[in-house]
């Protein structure tokens, strides 16, 4: 990691945390939920790259079926499995298919290329990306929802792809640097 790279971190964090300042607070707790996702996002990127997997989509269907199975503890003991089979029950056609969008494209898909990316390039490239997620959420929040558009939401947007652009140009000439021998 290169100084330059700590420097577009610490730009896009602020971004993020000018976002957090302005949430209401009935939205905090979604907020740290969000933060926590993020981490878990963050540690998984290590552990794929790790793996060093030639089928990076095989690696996120088993991460996701194991992910599911942990989790159906939890969701009985908050949810209750009454609660859980009405909800399935409940479920119409538009429903499945919303699950089955959410399952293939969405995840199954897009995770696969993620973990190609993270086979194909450093880790320190790729994963500041996941600094665009918010960006998209506000963008269609504002687009699809008519949410304002306020200057805190431009600055942070302004932050955060700041941040990710100075994270690209130091980790292209990091690969420069490391493709052209010295004279």
């Amino acid at each position: 990691t290169k100084p330059i790279q700590l420097v577009g971190a610490t730009i896009a964090g602020a971004g993020l945390v000018l976002v957090a300042f302005h949430l209401p607070p009935s939205t905090r707790i979604g907020f740290l939920l969000v933060v926590a996702a993020a981490a878990s996002w963050a540690f998984a990127n290590v552990i794929v790259k790790r793996i060093h997997s030639e089928q990076p989509l095989a690696v996120v269907v088993w991460a996701s079926a194991a992910a599911s199975i942990m989790m159906l503890p939890v969701a009985l003991v908050l949810e209750g499995p009454a609660t859980m089979w009405a909800a399935v029950s409940a479920m119409d056609t538009l429903a499945w298919l919303g699950l089955a969008f959410q399952a293939w494209p969405t995840t199954l898909l897009a995770f696969g290329i993620w973990a190609w990316l993270l086979r194909q390039h450093p880790a320190a490239l790729i994963a500041p990306f996941t600094l665009l997620v918010p960006i998209v959420a506000m963008s269609l929040a504002v687009w699809l929802l008519g949410e304002a558009i306020t200057w805190w939401k431009l600055t942070a947007i302004g932050l955060v792809l700041s941040g990710l652009a100075l994270n690209v140009i130091a980790s292209r000439t990091r690969r420069d640097d490391v493709a052209t021998p010295p004279a």
